[in-house]
């Protein structure tokens, strides 16, 4: 009984370290009109943040516009229906790049480009299915103080106006405490270095090397390489074995 109790103690522990190691540092809320263009900007620098920094950064899209504006409202309305069929956001780009032409038949063909069930759409459009959905993100994004589309937030500030990748990746690292002058140091370095090639190097690019490195320069390798959570645990299994032995 008391081993089990250590072993459940255990696996408690790790998992808490492990929610704690992935949790990401900086949560970013992004509240938009799709027929903008400066949102359609943003979400495309947001794109590029949350790609560039997965583990580090979380961004949620909410809706925030004029309710009043018909085509507005069609809009959003139509992203949501696309999302019911689980292609909100391939449906979203499309519409993004046909901002000039947005009538509900002009809607509906581009569900029909990019794949949606034609008839499950219309329905949802012309019975404006998702209209809640929509209204309860609008009536979120107001709750967190939004005045204007398009606006951000880093965590509990709030920035207003146009956003671009350039400017949401210099907040990113402001919050993220990544002093910038550094990375771009460290980029040039690498780019930059000169790589000296032997003559007898040439000759043999297109023989792939048959030397094997040795057991112990291979294990040293792997530990520098292992993430250091992952050898935290595994002394722990180390450790957890030994109480059964």
């Amino acid at each position: 009984m008391k081993k089990r109790f250590i072993l459940f103690s255990a696996l408690a522990l790790i998992i808490f370290a492990f929610s704690v190691f992935a949790q990401p540092k900086l949560a970013i809320t992004s509240y938009c009109d799709v027929r903008l263009e400066s949102c359609k900007a943003q979400d495309e620098g947001l794109a590029l943040i949350q790609e560039e920094y997965k583990y580090d950064v979380t961004v949620e899209y909410l809706y925030y516009f004029n309710t009043e504006n018909p085509q507005s409202s069609l809009a959003q309305i139509a992203v949501e229906c696309a999302n019911k069929q689980g292609m909100k956001e391939t449906y979203k780009k499309e519409l993004q790049n046909n901002l000039d032409v947005l009538t509900r038949s002009a809607l509906k063909q581009y569900a029909d480009t990019v794949g949606l069930v034609p008839a499950n759409f219309s329905f949802c459009l012309d019975t404006q299915m998702t209209a809640w959905d929509v209204l309860e993100q609008v009536e979120e994004a107001k709750e967190d103080g939004v005045t204007e589309a398009p606006s951000v937030r880093f965590n509990t500030q709030m920035y207003t106006g146009s956003q671009t990748y350039t400017s949401l990746k210099s907040l990113v690292n402001e919050y993220l405490n990544i002093k910038e002058d550094s990375v771009e140091e460290e980029t040039a370095e690498q780019t930059t270095e000169p790589i000296e090639v032997e003559d007898n190097q040439v000759n043999e690019e297109s023989e792939p090397s048959q030397e094997v490195p040795n057991e112990q320069g291979h294990e040293e390798l792997e530990k520098i390489e292992e993430p250091l959570f992952f050898r935290a645990i595994r002394q722990i299994r180390a450790w957890m074995l030994g109480l059964f032995q």
